[in-house]
């Protein structure tokens, strides 16, 4: 589906998302994961790069097992993955700079220019050793190690108790609750990071914004109020967390969009923004089961036949029917039947406004869209759903659908231009 068509479609189903509000009257369901796929019309070796990181990547007509000639004439086996038709090598394997020949048996060998690695997430030692804050003053020791790394590229977040507000530190920006911001080495190689903050700190995250993806390059610590603690609180690494330990949902996001199609049962790295706010784990695992329950879906084209498979998995028919048919039981289970129907209902709702972060998703994969555009869009539809949830009225509701609805029209003329632009 091209870009203008795919724009109209996904517009008509949100004129049809204002329709289903109308009809149901309170709610639950709903977003974060997905898969799809595709190359779009790029054509072979068309994007044939090699990063500084000794990352190699090219799209091509089939798919093989890669090997190349690097610059002294020595072949190599290249690991990494296919996604369709797109090669992504592992990081960190053209370290020497200079020129490297992809060897296609299909359409013939094809030359590269290497800058050499200067940057490696993967090569990249980051953990978080100790987090106190005495009146209102942070102290915390990080350890920072590997080629072309700087505690001045870092991300630095605190999250504040009880809430869900997060104070940063980044290299181009500073919240403005954080004072007298300092970081210094000590003899031993450890960095020190002291600043002043008044709000009561819970937990301390440190990444590179580099990183934010498959390689879970983070920690995360408790901070401590006490002048002295007998058992340090332990890092929490972002290798056994994955993509749901990071504090912002930002980062979150970002870090779904960045994972490769072996990672795809990505519901077992982390929950979906939704199943996350959820009150406690009972029902997380209840929301996680619906999210589990349509991913057979997305084998469905876009459109009535995806919809359909999303109607059965969630045992809802035709709205107005099953409405009339709780109506008609007595008192004691109607109200039970209505509230059955409106979860299912809603939950159709925000899969729908799922199915437009997927959307996005292909857009980014086919090149008419960026990953910070994608990244933007997606974040505004997981809060729209949050909000969905915590929306207490029809008039609510019905607002959140056009906020989406005017998202989608921001990010479709984005894409549109782009196409134009190419064209």
């Amino acid at each position: 589906m091209d870009v203008k068509k795919q724009y109209l479609y996904l517009l008509f189903t949100l004129l049809i998302l204002l329709t289903s509000v109308s009809v149901i009257a309170a709610g639950g369901g709903g977003g974060g994961g997905g898969g799809s796929g595709g190359s779009g019309g790029i054509s072979p070796y068309s994007d044939l790069k090699c990063s500084d990181t000794g990352i190699l990547s090219f799209t091509s007509g089939a798919v093989w097992g890669v090997t190349i000639d690097d610059p002294d004439g020595n072949e190599k086996i290249v690991s990494g993955s296919w996604r369709s038709n797109k090669f992504t090598s592992d990081e960190a394997l053209m370290v020497k700079a200079g020129k490297y020949k992809v060897k296609d048996p299909k359409s013939g060998n094809k030359t590269v220019e290497c800058p050499g690695l200067a940057f490696s997430c993967t090569l990249m030692k980051l953990q978080l050793q100790e987090c106190r804050q005495l009146q209102d003053k942070i102290h915390t020791r990080f350890v920072l190690e590997g080629i072309g790394t700087s505690s001045e590229d870092l991300d630095y977040q605190f999250k504040q108790q009880d809430s869900s507000r997060l104070f940063k530190r980044s290299k181009n920006s500073i919240s403005s609750d954080l004072k007298d911001f300092k970081i210094t080495k000590n003899s031993s190689g450890t960095f020190v990071l002291e600043a002043e903050l008044s709000p009561a700190i819970e937990t301390m995250q440190v990444s590179h914004p580099r990183c934010v993806g498959q390689y879970y390059v983070y920690s995360k610590i408790n901070c401590s109020g006490e002048e002295s603690v007998a058992i340090p609180e332990q890092e929490q690494n972002g290798q056994k967390l994955k993509c749901g330990g990071y504090l912002d949902i930002a980062d979150r996001v970002k870090c779904r969009l960045q994972l490769r199609e072996e990672q795809a049962d990505e519901y077992e790295n982390f929950f979906p923004e939704e199943c996350k706010a959820r009150n406690n784990s009972v029902d997380q695992e209840q929301c996680l089961k619906v999210y589990t329950a349509v991913q057979e879906c997305w084998d469905f084209p876009n459109g009535p036949s995806r919809i359909a498979c999303v109607r059965r998995q969630l045992k809802l028919g035709e709205i107005l029917t099953e409405k009339a048919n709780c109506n008609a039981l007595d008192a004691g289970k109607r109200e039970n039947c209505n509230q059955e129907l409106r979860e299912k209902a809603y939950g159709l709702i925000k899969f729908r406004l799922y199915n437009l972060e997927e959307e996005a998703e292909e857009l980014l994969e086919e090149g008419k869209l960026s990953e910070e555009e994608v990244t933007a869009f997606v974040v505004r539809m997981e809060e729209s759903k949050l909000a969905f949830n915590k929306a207490t009225t029809k008039e609510e509701r019905r607002a959140i659908i056009l906020q989406a609805r005017k998202a989608w029209i921001e990010l479709m003329k984005k894409a549109m231009m782009k196409t134009e632009v190419e064209a």
